[in-house]
This record gives structure tokens, sequence and C-alpha cells, in this order.
């Protein structure tokens, strides 16, 4: 739901997802290649590279060693838009390391023609102030706490991809 609803994603697209060798963070890179995203970025440590890329992640950043703003930076310091993401799905959920990614994937998030956000940003969990702007004066349109809500069509789905292997959604 957090992938396909929220952040909107499908075939071609390009998504990052941080927290990636999670529990949560490994379901999103099987479900990105599900659902036909062409460049899965992932960020966890290196110890889990060759796990990520296992699942279907096209390249990893090792989060211990560079900085995930800065990966994507050309030499004058920007961000070209073809570097940028259509979804940035964040599954570290607030482990304790203090590690804070909101502020840097805002900016790596695509644009649209007019200049405003057109990337979807999808947190699975946030810190209190993400909460308290949740549930009060709520978010942007491209910005997501996601709450999943039981869907039996969801589960099912899930179930036949684990029981018959996971492919794309054409069938691959």
């Amino acid at each position: 739901q957090g992938l396909r609803n929220h952040g909107k994603l499908s075939k071609g697209s390009r998504i990052l997802i941080i927290g990636a060798s999670g529990g949560c963070g490994t379901a999103a890179i099987q479900l990105s290649q599900y659902f036909g995203a062409k460049d899965i970025v992932a960020v966890c440590s290196g110890k889990n590279e060759d796990f990520v890329r296992s699942l279907g992640a096209t390249d990893v950043i090792d989060y211990t060693k560079s900085d995930v703003g800065e990966v994507f930076k050309n030499s004058e310091g920007l961000i070209d838009e073809a570097r940028k993401f259509d979804v940035i799905y964040y599954a570290a959920s607030y482990s304790g390391a203090g590690e804070d990614y909101r502020a840097v994937s805002l900016e790596l998030l695509k644009e649209a023609e007019d200049g405003s956000n057109r990337g979807q940003y999808v947190a699975i969990n946030g810190s209190l102030g993400m909460w308290l702007q949740a549930l009060t004066v709520g978010f942007r349109d491209n910005t997501h706490l996601v709450v999943m809500k039981s869907d039996v069509d969801d589960l099912q789905t899930i179930a036949k991809l684990t029981d018959e292997g996971w492919t794309d959604y054409n069938g691959n």
C-alpha cells in the first residue's frame, strides 16, 4: 500500500529504499521489482550489500561509508534531475542510531515541470514531530506517513507471490 497507493510506484520508476536490509525494506525491494521499477537503489550497511542485490537492488549505498545526499551530487554540488527519485521509501524506522534522512530525501525527489515536487516520500514510521504533524496539520501532497489498512486482496497477492515466486508485474 505504501509503495503503490502513496508512492505511486509504477513501471520504469526510480526508487530509493532507506533501510533496505530490514524486514520492510527487503519487502520493498521485491515489491518494487514486481511493480517494474527501473532503478532500485538500496541504502544499508555494506555487510548487507550482497543480500539486497540478491533481492533485486540495482545499486547499493553503504550508509556507513557514504553520505546519502552527497552520493547524488555533481561536481558543482547540485543534484541533477536525472539522478532524482520518483519514490523514496523510508523503512529505517528511526532505529535509534540518530539518523534522519527526511531532509535529504526531500531534496532527492523529482520535480514537476512547474518546480513543485513530483516524487513521493513514503515513511513507514517517523519522529514524534512527524506523527504530530500527521495528526494535526498534515503534510504536503508528496509526503506520506503510512498507516497500513487491512486489505484481503493485498494479502492474497503477497501470498500468491510467495507461493509462486516473485516475478515482475508482467509475469517475467
